[in-house]
């Protein structure tokens, strides 16, 4: 369970942190 829930915060955070910075896509 706590796996889980650390893994998601986590692909959040990373989703959140390419949003956030401008990559060359």
């Amino acid at each position: 369970m706590t796996a889980r829930l650390s893994v998601n915060l986590n692909a959040v955070a990373m989703l959140r942190n390419r949003r956030d910075l401008p990559w060359p896509s």
